[in-house]
């Protein structure tokens, strides 16, 4: 792994890490390439060396090490360095290379040495593990994988840590001022174009339904831009900007929600959606990456298509203004329990490794 940061996606896969050693019993030892915040565990790896080139030396070395004490596949999480030198090592020595990654980078123009590094990477792994069937073609044409070369293996979450507290409801609309009968329109994210924060202020103003409130989490390099242009419109006093927060705030959030909302134009397994349907709140969402394949078969209306921002306004409208209908899409903890359950995907994990 990269890094392991309290409150962040990289600590929700150390997460998985720590159930497939400490409670499945897998032989499993954890490389952390930068230095992390929080509790380490004795069977975890920290890499020393911040330099760049101390850094891959040091890389290279310590997954070599692994490999000379009888480690033959390595699960790579994201991580280009590790994927290169872990492919190296193993086309030398034996051994396979599983490598993750979830989102469309195909979509971004980058620098040509950029490019080179990625796809050699690809070209040294031995199996993708991604989070949807959406993504395939453009993994496989873009890199030069075969199809037969990936596995999708989604985003999970513990039904276990989804408590709910009716109460917040009216606790949070009270700390932010917003009334109790205002419907909330919730956004978790960076606020960048990838997630379609630019979109925001438009999504706001497009929406009919009365007196709707956005909460919008996250910060981002559009965060400053985005509160100019909300400050300088008429939906000034319904937009509020939280900025990042904790997780468990997060989850505060979802229980006050009405609706939750994902404009991206890039999205891989989203975990966010199997938290906001987790809490029943049901999503308005473009349809781009593992949107679509998220979704249950009773959401599948609210995935429209990707710039959609009038449709997607409407279908908010809808919900808020179709109380039998929003309750129809409402999602039960069951279908997520049975679709994205922690202990299924670790079942996945522990077929894949064996």
């Amino acid at each position: 792994m990269q890094h392991v940061t309290p409150g962040t996606h990289m600590d929700y896969v150390y997460e998985m890490a720590r159930t497939l050693k400490e409670d499945e019993g897998l032989p499993l030892t954890l490389i952390i390439e930068k230095p992390s915040a929080g509790a380490i565990p004795a069977w975890a790896i920290m890499q020393r060396y911040k330099f760049p080139l101390l850094r891959i030396f040091e890389n290279v070395w310590l997954i070599g090490r692994e490999r000379w004490r009888g480690t033959k596949t390595f699960y790579v999480h994201y991580s280009f360095l590790s994927a290169i030198s872990a492919g190296v090592i193993t086309k030398l020595f034996g051994g396979q290379v599983f490598y993750w990654n979830a989102g469309m980078p195909w979509l971004y123009k980058r620098s040509w040495k950029e490019d080179w590094y990625q796809k050699v990477a690809y070209r040294l792994i031995t199996r993708l593990i991604t989070g949807a069937e959406a993504l395939i073609p453009g993994y496989c044409q873009t890199y030069g994988l075969n199809a037969s070369q990936v596995t999708v293996i989604p985003n999970w979450i513990d039904i276990k840590e989804v408590t709910k507290d009716r109460s917040l409801r009216k606790t949070v609309r009270d700390e932010l001022s917003i009334p109790e009968t205002a419907p909330i329109v919730l956004f978790v994210h960076k606020l960048s174009r990838r997630k379609g924060a630019n979109f925001l202020p438009e999504i706001m103003k497009q929406i009919t339904a009365p007196n709707v409130h956005m909460v919008v989490v996250g910060d981002g390099p559009l965060q400053q831009e985005l509160q100019n242009e909300i400050n300088g419109s008429e939906v000034r006093n319904q937009v509020h900007f939280l900025g990042s927060v904790p997780r468990a705030r997060v989850k505060e959030l979802y229980q006050a929600a009405d609706i939750f909302i994902m404009p991206s134009e890039e999205e891989g397994s989203p975990h966010s959606l199997i938290e906001a349907m987790a809490y029943s709140v049901p999503f308005v969402a473009f349809d781009v990456g593992g949107v679509g394949e998220t979704a249950t078969e009773a959401l599948s209306e609210y995935v429209v298509p990707f710039g959609e921002i009038a449709l997607l306004a409407r279908k908010i409208t809808i919900l808020l203004e179709n109380p039998i209908e929003y309750k129809q899409v409402q999602t039960t903890v069951g279908e997520v329990k049975n679709r994205y359950e922690k202990s299924i995907i670790v079942a996945q994990f522990n077929s894949l490794l064996e």
